[in-house]
């Protein structure tokens, strides 16, 4: 009696998982690389310039909000011998939209997570540490393939190689994942579809799987 229950419970539990699982990973989910232009701190000693690239996986949570995953790059170059560094980083970052219109979906972000940077200069050692970050961006729809512009301005903060602040503007696409559905028409309104319909005019009726009254 207590094996039957204990496996019972088990069974339901893991049937909740699955069902959880499923709605997660088959709903709202998207993709976004940018590239970026990086306003680097000083104390870097490295140059300005497009040397930044940004990949997010993200999910909606709600018609608001949503969480990203991203991978982050950098790569730095200057003007003295051996001095040029490479970053590359992961972490996470809530975002909070403010509107969520056809054309226009600003928002506002805030993010932490793991970085490292490597330097060509044997003098300096490399080195890994905590990135956190503020930023602001908007969406704008295109009419094509789920995409949609990006633009994003982002102040970071890193502690791989001393305390160092950039400033991050990038540009780039996001990508809904969500699966395109199949145009349903059921012109007599018995819940079949007219492509697999063998019974006209049931409206109302309770039908079988091929839209006939059922006897």
């Amino acid at each position: 009696m207590r094996t039957s229950t204990v496996l019972l419970v088990l069974a339901t539990l893991l049937g909740t998982a699955q069902i959880s699982a499923d709605t997660f990973l088959d709903e709202n989910w998207y993709l976004s690389p940018m590239i970026s232009f990086i306003d680097d701190d000083k104390d870097r000693d490295v140059d300005d310039g497009l040397s930044g690239l940004h990949f997010a996986i993200g999910k909606e949570l709600s018609a608001a909000s949503s969480v990203e995953l991203n991978t982050v790059f950098a790569f730095h170059s200057a003007s003295g011998f051996d001095a040029d560094q490479d970053q590359w980083g992961l972490g996470v970052d809530y975002i909070r939209r403010f509107t969520n219109t056809e054309y226009f979906k600003p928002y506002v972000l805030v993010g932490a997570g793991f970085i490292s940077t490597i330097s060509e200069n044997p003098r300096r050692d490399d080195d890994s540490g905590f990135m956190a970050s503020l930023g602001a961006g908007v969406l704008t729809p295109l009419n094509w393939f789920d995409l949609s512009l990006r633009t994003e301005l982002r102040l970071r903060t890193d502690s791989s190689a001393g305390t160092n602040r950039d400033v991050m503007l990038s540009f780039g696409v996001q990508r809904s994942m969500k699966q395109r559905t199949t145009p349903v028409f059921d012109s007599d309104g018995d819940g079949v579809n007219d492509s697999e319909d063998r019974c006209e005019g049931t409206t109302g009726a309770k039908v079988d799987a091929y839209g006939c009254a059922r006897k």
